[in-house]
């Protein structure tokens, strides 16, 4: 039995209401917590009465169920993690989280945007690209606080946002957080204070969120992150580990899509408008070979696309022609010609994010879209476009 809610041996379920009663009160309150107060509360449940209340609420038995599970059922140890994740967020302060206020060197560092595709798990993102070491722990007449503590209490305030965003007595199945850390730009030599804090914050998480990770994707890694990655690894229990999931940056946007729809991730992977959702169009264009889609245009119609690679090095074009220039018969539906002839009038660029629009057509003839995978000479490339002809 895989321990969740809805699949527990009777072991498990017996585990889980010995846990519950032994989170009396009493045990509470020897700790210096106190019941009926933010104390006894972890994501928006209320942990202060668990001991007396039957059934549990779902909210509870998924809490409780995410300290036992990461304790393999062992109550004791269970009920000692939940104890001291309690403590240290009381230690913590984590409710003020919600309202403190960063310095701007942090709004580029990271943010929660959208939703896990299958889970609907919320996703966060962390760009360590834009990381200014230096000014981020430098402590400064405006900003006194710099430092590895305030890094620290930045990227709990992330995690927190994500979990504010579960509701575990409604929504008791959406229950975790998937995470993407973004490397683009970034050093793979985190040294000194911040290597201590990134090592502080991997251990605050493993102690207090267990459970909480859907799955962890390391996008736009380089070749030499291989290697950082069992460094990194180590400090992060085996369960979790198995979650982890390397992404070099050829592959980043391909990888997203296959977790995140494309109208939710953020726009620098290249977001579709949630009400092109279902106008988009996938397309597999092979190594050193062309696509083109052609469809009809009147005068006076206005035409627009964009279009977001898997890959890198595609080239995009989008315009208008006469209709003597397409191949084949063309009507008001798309069509796709794997291999096709790139027209004359096409200015073909190269670019992973591509929006274009003509505003009016002058006459009648064809619009055109160019997907060129020619630099390539071994990978194909996924690409995902929106094509539309309107008025």
């Amino acid at each position: 039995m895989s321990g969740f809610p809805n699949d527990l041996s009777d072991t498990q379920r017996a585990a889980l209401a010995t846990l519950a009663q032994s989170l009396t009160p009493g045990h509470l309150q020897s700790h210096s917590l106190t019941i009926n107060t933010p104390d006894t509360s972890l994501w928006n449940v209320d942990l202060s009465a668990v001991s007396s209340t039957s059934p549990l609420t779902s909210g509870q038995s998924v809490i409780l169920l995410k300290f036992l599970r990461a304790r393999d059922f062992v109550v004791a140890d269970a009920l000692a993690m939940l104890t001291n994740t309690l403590k240290w967020r009381k230690a913590f302060n984590v409710t003020s989280l919600a309202s403190e206020v960063f310095p701007d060197d942090y709004a580029s560092l990271g943010q929660v945007f959208g939703r896990e595709r299958a889970s609907r798990c919320p996703v966060t993102y962390n760009y360590y690209g834009g990381l200014n070491v230096d000014a981020l722990f430098t402590s400064t007449p405006t900003n006194p606080s710099a430092g590895p503590d305030q890094f620290v209490r930045w990227r709990v305030q992330l995690m927190e946002s994500a979990m504010s965003q579960l509701d575990l007595n409604s929504d008791p199945e959406v229950e975790a957080v998937m995470q993407v850390h973004d490397y683009a730009g970034a050093s793979m030599r985190p040294a000194g204070a911040m290597r201590d804090a990134t090592k502080q914050i991997i251990a605050l998480f493993a102690d207090n969120y267990p459970e909480c990770l859907s799955r962890k994707l390391f996008v736009n890694v380089p070749a030499v992150m291989e290697s950082l990655f069992s460094v990194i690894s180590v400090f992060s229990p085996a369960k979790t580990r198995a979650k982890f999931r390397m992404i070099g940056a050829g592959r980043t946007r391909e990888a997203l899509w296959e977790w995140i729809d494309p109208t939710e991730v953020p726009d620098r992977y290249g977001k579709f408008d949630a009400g092109d959702k279902h106008k988009i169009q996938d397309v597999g264009v092979g190594a050193r070979s062309t696509v083109v889609v052609w469809r009809k245009v009147s005068k006076g119609q206005s035409v627009r696309w964009k279009v977001v690679t898997g890959g890198l090095d595609v080239g995009v074009a989008g315009g208008v022609a006469k209709e003597a220039l397409a191949e084949g018969p063309v009507g008001a539906e798309p069509v796709v010609i794997k291999g096709g002839k790139v027209p004359k009038e096409a200015d073909v660029k190269r670019g992973e994010i591509v929006d274009g629009k003509v505003e009016k057509v002058d006459d009648d003839g064809v619009a055109y879209l160019v997907l060129d995978n020619g630099y390539s000479v071994l990978t194909s490339k996924v690409v995902k476009y929106v094509f539309e002809v309107e008025g």
